[in-house]
């Protein structure tokens, strides 16, 4: 039997997931204003991932290892721009 995961601990990783997706989302191209605010939660995403602890914090409490997380997200980062 698989023991039940605490709403904390699903809101944390749901907040880590977010962070991930808005990082890699693509620019909607049809309106420039939303482009640009697009590329500013795509840039704002990417700095708290790599160096704000309040990403520490979610992934702790998630149970997710922060090292590891973010090793992973910088390998899909440079795996992306290289081929953007």
């Amino acid at each position: 039997m698989v023991p039940e995961v605490s709403p904390e601990r699903k809101l944390a990783a749901a907040i880590v997931r977010l962070a991930w997706e808005d990082a890699f989302s693509k620019p909607d191209l049809g309106n420039s204003l939303h482009t640009v605010s697009n590329r500013t939660r795509r840039e704002e995403a990417i700095q708290w991932v790599l160096h704000d602890n309040g990403f520490v914090y979610w992934c702790e409490v998630s149970a997710m290892n922060v090292q590891a997380v973010r090793a992973r997200f910088v390998e899909e980062l440079a795996r992306r721009n290289g081929h953007d």
